[in-house]
């Protein structure tokens, strides 16, 4: 691990996120100056920092936006989330919109969070240390107005050290005792991987990336790599179907594969 900065010759750098306009926000995490908590490159190559509102602690390491340009930070140190949201005036700070939430002020079911995710309704999910907690609607931050929080039932025991959206809007869940599989609202498990019934290195799994492109799933632990191939394939852009064998003999051939359906 990296040790906090005391000498102010660096900067610890967490998560990252591009916008719509194509502007990169960056967490500043563990900066012991009273430097911003976050910083923003635009597409001229020009930075600029905030710093205020809910957001005065170098807390926060992950980073999402949600579809109405929101920023979403998680704090793994017990600072709950901060949001927030510039109005697109990256030079006019008098106008920005800050926020926090915790389990004080909503249904958060713990203030450590350890990953963010939005998902392809835009609700945005989040992982914390006892269980998974979820935003439906978002979108009343823009008015600096604390959003609902949901927590679910589902793994409402499990450490959450992850959580990932795949091409079908299924939720990957990492944890302590494998991986499980969410349907779209989460409310069902659809499977789950372990080392009793998989070659995964670990049950720890601390982290969970997904090719929307070809469906593999990549689950990171401390014991190594481990990769899925699964079904959750994102649509092509264009109807393209594909049927093989070709030719198909229904007398000798098992079965037809089409591939290339949404």
């Amino acid at each position: 691990a990296i040790p906090q900065d005391t000498s102010g010759t660096y900067v610890l750098a967490a998560e990252a996120a591009a916008d719509r306009k194509g502007n990169i926000w960056v967490t500043n995490y563990k900066n012991s100056n009273p430097g911003p908590v976050l910083v923003v490159k635009n597409t001229a190559g020009d930075w600029y920092g905030f710093t205020g509102g809910a957001i005065d602690k170098h807390s926060y390491t992950s980073l999402v936006i949600d579809n109405s340009n929101t920023k979403w930070l998680g704090s793994p140190d017990g600072d709950g989330i901060a949001y927030f949201y510039e109005k697109t005036t990256l030079t006019d700070q008098s106008d920005d919109i800050w926020g926090r939430l915790t389990s004080s002020n909503s249904s958060l079911t713990s203030n450590i969070i350890n990953a963010l995710a939005i998902d392809k309704n835009g609700a945005l999910w989040i992982a914390t240390s006892e269980g998974i907690c979820v935003i439906f609607a978002p979108s009343g931050a823009q008015r600096g107005v604390n959003p609902s929080v949901q927590k679910l039932s589902s793994l409402s025991n499990e450490v959450i050290n992850d959580i990932v959206v795949d091409a079908l809007n299924q939720k990957w869940v990492a944890t302590n005792t494998g991986v499980y599989i969410l349907n779209e609202d989460g409310t069902t498990a659809l499977g789950t991987i372990n080392i009793k019934n998989s070659p995964l290195v670990s049950n720890q799994v601390r982290s969970i990336a997904i090719d929307e492109g070809t469906g593999i799933a990549y689950f990171g632990s401390a014991d190594g790599l481990s990769e899925v191939r699964t079904l959750s394939v994102r649509p092509r852009e264009e109807y393209a179907v594909e049927c093989f064998p070709q030719p198909f003999n229904p007398t000798t051939d098992g079965e037809m594969v089409i591939e290339g359906l949404a």
